[in-house]
């Protein structure tokens, strides 16, 4: 009974801390390795395709590099012909052994560059799709990060009611565990 009250000790702390993990985000670090560059030929798009970002998710961009790189939000037009007309937030210098992160809080669209003449042209760029925390798309409009009027993390969504029912259980079993 005793390994029993232990198991379910663990199975509730293992749930509550991936509820965290959903309502906080996570940070993604774009190039892995190689971070924001323009000189690794990394794809970006590609790179980034295997992660799904949310509402709430970052992505870092580090510069591994000897050399200054910048992250500017831009619109699809300036993103597609590595322009700046279409500038919606930024630019942030990325200096050398320095990382800069962007905190995206509503879904949408979202492309970034770096403004460093030639770099966006020789692929330092990377478009984001920001899905809802359900999972869906919404790509009505172009967005720049961290610039929603109302912050979309959890206040009493079915994410906090459920890790707050989670936390009263484990408080329950731990309670139960020392009598």
């Amino acid at each position: 009974m005793k390994h029993f009250k232990s198991a379910g000790c663990t199975l509730a702390v293992l749930v509550v801390v991936m509820l965290a993990r959903e309502a906080a985000g996570v940070t993604i670090v774009l190039g892995g390795l190689d971070g924001w560059t323009n000189s690794a030929n990394v794809d970006y798009n590609q790179w980034l395709s295997t992660y799904k970002m949310k509402i709430g998710d970052t992505l870092q961009f580090d510069n591994n590099d000897s050399t200054d790189h910048t992250a500017v939000v831009v619109d699809k037009e300036a993103y597609d012909t590595c322009g700046k007309s279409g500038q919606m937030d930024g630019p942030f210098t990325i200096s050398p052994g320095i990382g800069y992160k962007l905190t995206w809080f509503q879904s949408g669209d979202a492309y970034v560059i770096c403004d460093i003449p030639g770099h966006c042209i020789q692929g330092q760029k990377v478009y984001i799709q920001v899905l809802n925390s359900d999972g869906t798309v919404n790509t009505t409009a172009n967005q720049a990060p961290g610039k929603s009027a109302a912050p979309q993390m959890p206040g009493f969504s079915w994410t906090s009611q459920l890790i707050t029912i989670v936390v009263s259980t484990f408080s329950l079993m731990v309670a139960a565990t020392t009598l």
